[in-house]
């Protein structure tokens, strides 16, 4: 079920920060309730605040499509309060209908959140903005719901003028699932899902997870 791989994600990400040290920092999140419940699985396992982030959200999402933040952080307790969206509900696209269009937008906004946060930051969103995502710190492809895919920055090196990302191991790894081909199979309809990125602040990495079916 889809809340079986969702623990089972969380218990992934939890061994790699005991294991690995890798700290997760901040949770962000589309505001849809079934990225909210994956992001809180996590957020509890990892002990971190879940940050609403609007701009990663579905293709074609409208404010009148999602739970508010009040209502949000009335059901969730680990919703951060504090946190300012890149791209608030008010801000989303008025016409968006293809993957291609809001995974250029969940690119742009996840950017804009790394550069703003720093430290480990895990995203959950959906199929596209999950294309978008990777696309955006170096793979291309659609991922299946609870993949894990990292990244890690490399800085410059002493006759390059920039660092840059790249991929460390497989995009869309399910190797900590149950039930891997349901995954696996919901990369080729393109399900909703779960990305995710971690930042150190000398060995950034990002993680990109499709997100769960809850």
């Amino acid at each position: 079920s889809g809340h079986k791989a969702a623990a089972e994600l969380a218990a992934s990400l939890l061994h790699r920060q005991e294991a690995d040290g890798i700290i997760l920092d901040h949770t962000v999140s589309s505001p849809f309730l079934r990225c909210i419940e994956t992001a809180d699985a996590d957020a509890k396992a990892l002990n971190v605040r879940i940050k609403v982030e609007p701009g990663i959200s579905e293709v074609g999402s409208h404010a009148s499509d999602m739970a508010s933040q009040a209502e949000l952080e009335a059901t969730f307790s680990r919703i951060d309060p504090s946190y300012h969206p890149i791209m608030p509900r008010e801000d989303l696209p008025k016409s968006e209908w293809s993957d291609g269009a809001a995974a250029r937008r969940a690119a742009s906004v996840s950017k804009t959140v790394q550069s703003s946060l720093g430290g480990t930051i895990l995203f959950v969103g959906h199929g596209a903005s999950c294309l978008g995502l990777v696309r955006a710190f170096g793979a291309d492809g659609y991922v299946g719901y609870c993949s894990l895919s990292y990244f890690q920055w490399a800085p410059a090196a002493a006759n390059s003028e920039r660092g840059k990302w790249h991929l460390v191991g497989p995009l869309g790894d399910v190797s900590h699932l149950s039930d891997p081909q349901s995954a696996l199979d919901s990369a080729w309809c393109r399900s909703f899902g779960v990305f995710v990125l971690a930042c150190k602040l000398s060995n950034l990495m990002i993680i990109t997870v499709e997100s769960t079916r809850l």
